[in-house]
């Protein structure tokens, strides 16, 4: 499972000891794409910029996942769900901004109930 967000993100264990838990291998991004991506995120997203360029390099950067061996994506930093879209991925992906909103309607709604 490969992860996008912010080098923290990536670089902790946060999200690799969840998957491991389901049987799931983490597969982060090299140390330079690394650094492409939290660039990104705080110079360009964070602050309402989407650039198609960047959209470009985040798809290439998810490509060498899959070349990794990632079966998907998580995109776990809520922004970059505004710069890729699923039907864009060579991975299917798992937007974490959605899943945490599904999550929250789920809630609320049980709650309502």
């Amino acid at each position: 499972m490969g992860i996008l967000g912010t080098k923290w993100t990536m670089r902790e264990d946060f999200y690799a000891s969840r998957l491991a838990r389901h049987g799931k291998v983490a597969v982060v991004p090299g140390f330079d794409d690394c650094d492409l991506v939290d660039r990104i995120i705080f110079d360009e997203l964070t602050q309402g910029v989407i650039r198609d360029a960047s959209r470009v390099a985040y798809l290439k950067v998810i490509q060498r996942l899959a070349d990794a061996g990632a079966e998907a994506v998580v995109l776990a930093c809520t922004e970059i769900g505004l710069l890729i879209e699923p039907s864009q991925s060579p991975l299917p992906i798992i937007d974490s901004a959605h899943a945490h909103a599904t999550e929250l309607g789920r809630l609320a709604l049980a709650v309502a109930a």
